[in-house]
């Protein structure tokens, strides 16, 4: 392709092998704009591990063999061929961030931009797994997960193949042994994230065992035969993706395993018509920009709340424009480039742009901009609070002579002598704290939290095997300080907060606490958005669309919930010491329940409270638990 160089490298050219890539970055592209019809394209990911994997062991194993690898250069390599994109990509990220996102959703970014620059944005995405934070589709820079696994990936390989080529032993059954340790890691150490490295490493390594393979064994011959059943069986391995809404080992194992054995063809046979196609090799040589710039497109696409499939054909336009020029003036420029120098250069550049995204972050998205209307009301909106403080920690130790592992642990005091009021639930518990504490203080009367992300405490919970064992802990552990709490006088009212409940669950819960001394206020969940809230706010320039109305149907939530609400105000009836309570006026009209009501933002997300919903909750809750005369209480359900 004239228009289109290819950058010259250690490895011979293969344009089989980029319209491999092709394939895959497309798989991702229609992923991303078109889930629901192409849920199977996030194998695409799984394609270049496998690649990736494959040639960097190539790559290493070809300069051992010459006696000419050095540690330096490789490094050197991997700096000039990913750094200046990430920044150009990031960079950009951050000025249209900067100009038109609200401060909470700024902060995020800064947060997301120094993981991405610093490779470790797949485990800042496990930290955010289960947490009241933004929808995957509002995070601009969450596919930059993917390359941080791939960074930390060469970070120990190219060692693990110096040591494998050194040692006087069998490479091909070492590298056999090291594959089936990485594959096993996972299981031995029950990881379950879709993000950890060491649940990915595996793929990598695959790419490299194949590799490695190919190089003993005469694979070529045998697979030219077969070539035919080897493509049905990476297209059958595609699709079998189909609809899968988790990670699952066998799928995934079933494309790696198909790509693999595709690589071994197109490797000694370049000349493939179809993965040799133009269009194929085009999408290939700009894979890697595309890969980066596509996602912030559609991340910001989805912030300004306009509609993806209406702007798919600009999208992927777009996105194809923004890559081609990258590769076209920035890719190849530096990948010519052999200057330790300049690899320095860029190494100083990551380094302070992931600075400059901290700070971002540490002034909570800069809500001073001058540009920004109602920016200090903003600020304050969607303020998040730490999941933890030392009061908390120093509380539950008391009680239980030990601190728990539990998500959120947070006290006004950790003075016993004083009264005090239990809050335990998920996040939801979490985000309504902040409210309520400040409503309890007022009063001379002290909170506690101790909740769990998405791992809500009910005693039925623990013998749910899809429960997994951490989860089963925390549930523990709440109810072992439900269980010390009969015995504190200063702790006489529980407050349980929860999203989702079975009412299985809420029926045993009910009865449990029916036999303590203890009073249980059960809180029923606030109507839930299908919304993110920040649509309902004009941004800077009126270049987003605003909601029409920025609310749920009341009568609509109402009827969803009759018998999850019936339930729960019926049973609570039956015992002395259960009070249910609904707060459903605070959110509601008789038309709409609203995530902006007076001016006044309610909600940080589709589902949990901002700082002012809390502190509206908190004041409805001081109210009713003081006055502690169930009759009055009742009235309100």
């Amino acid at each position: 392709m004239k228009f289109l160089p290819i950058v010259n490298h250690s490895l011979k050219y293969n344009q089989a092998l980029d319209g491999l890539r092709g394939i895959a970055i497309l798989l991702v592209l229609l992923f991303h704009i078109w889930p629901e019809h192409f849920s199977f394209g996030y194998v695409g990911v799984d394609i270049f591990f496998v690649l990736s994997g494959f040639l960097i062991t190539q790559i290493i194993i070809t300069k051992l063999d010459s006696k000419s690898f050095s540690f330096k250069e490789f490094y050197r390599n991997r700096i000039r061929r990913i750094f200046p994109t990430m920044i150009l990509v990031i960079t950009v990220a951050l000025l249209v961030g900067y100009l038109i996102l609200l401060p909470n959703e700024l902060g995020n970014l800064g947060k997301h931009a120094k993981s991405s620059l610093w490779f470790f944005q797949n485990f800042r995405l496990i930290s955010e797994v289960g947490y009241w934070d933004q929808a995957a589709q509002l995070k601009p820079l969450l596919h930059f997960w993917s390359l941080s696994v791939e960074e930390q990936f060469y970070l120990f390989w190219p060692l693990v193949l110096l040591i494998i080529y050194k040692i006087p032993l069998n490479s091909l059954w070492t590298l056999i042994i090291v594959l089936i340790s990485l594959i096993l890691i996972p299981y031995f150490i029950e990881l379950e994230y879709f993000y950890h490295s060491l649940a990915r490493f595996w793929e990598l390594a695959f790419g490299g065992f194949i590799y490695l393979l190919s190089t003993k064994v005469q694979l070529e011959k045998l697979l030219n035969k077969f070539q035919l059943l080897i493509y049905l069986i990476f297209l059958v391995s595609i699709f079998l993706a189909f609809d899968n809404t988790q990670f699952n080992f066998f799928k995934t194992l079933a494309i790696v395993i198909s790509s693999g054995l595709l690589l071994v063809l197109l490797i000694h046979n370049s000349e493939q018509r179809f993965f040799a196609s133009k269009p194929l090799v085009f999408l290939g040589l700009i894979s890697f920009p595309l890969y980066l710039w596509h996602y912030v497109i559609i991340g910001y696409v989805n912030i300004l709340n306009l509609d993806i499939y209406e702007y798919s054909i600009y999208i992927i336009s777009l996105s194809i424009l923004l890559s081609y020029l990258t590769y076209r003036y920035v890719e190849i420029y530096f990948r010519k480039q052999d200057s330790f120098k300049l690899a320095y250069s860029l190494f100083g550049v990551v380094l302070f742009l992931g600075l400059i995204s901290q700070y971002f972050y540490a002034k909570k998205g800069l809500p001073n901009r001058g540009h920004l209307e109602q920016k200090e009301q903003l600020s304050q909106q969607f303020e998040k609070m730490p999941h933890k403080n030392d009061q908390g920690k120093s509380l539950i130790s008391k009680i239980l002579g030990t601190v728990p592992n539990n998500d959120y642990i947070r006290a006004t005091s950790d003075d016993l002598t004083k009264q005090f009021v239990l809050l335990v639930g998920d996040s939801h518990a979490h985000t309504s704290y902040r409210g309520f504490a400040d409503e309890f203080k007022k009063q001379g009367i002290e909170t506690l939290i101790l909740a769990n992300s998405g791992c809500g405490p009910y005693r039925d919970k623990l013998e749910d095997n899809s429960l997994n064992i951490e989860c089963k802990k925390k549930i523990q552990n709440i109810h072992a300080l439900l269980k010390k709490v009969e015995n504190i006088e200063s702790i006489k009212d529980v407050i349980f907060i929860t999203r989702a409940a079975k009412l299985e669950y809420i029926t045993s819960l009910f009865e449990e606490f029916s036999k303590k001394n203890t009073n249980l206020y059960y809180l029923i969940e606030n109507p839930p958005l299908d919304f993110s809230p920040d649509v309902c706010i004009e941004r800077p320039f009126g270049i987003s669309k605003v909601r029409d109305y920025c609310g749920v149907k009341y009568k609509k939530h109402i009827q969803e919930n009759l018998k999850y609400r019936n339930i729960v105000i019926e049973t609570a009836k039956k015992y002395q010491n259960i009070i249910s309570l609904d707060p459903i006026k605070l959110f509601c009209d008789e038309e709409y329940c609203y995530a902006i009501r007076d001016d006044i933002v309610l909600y940080s997300d589709t589902n949990h409270h901002s700082v002012m919903g809390s502190k509206l909750q908190g004041k409805y809750l001081i109210d009713k638990i003081i006055v502690k005369d169930k009759e009055n209480l009742m009235d309100n359900n």
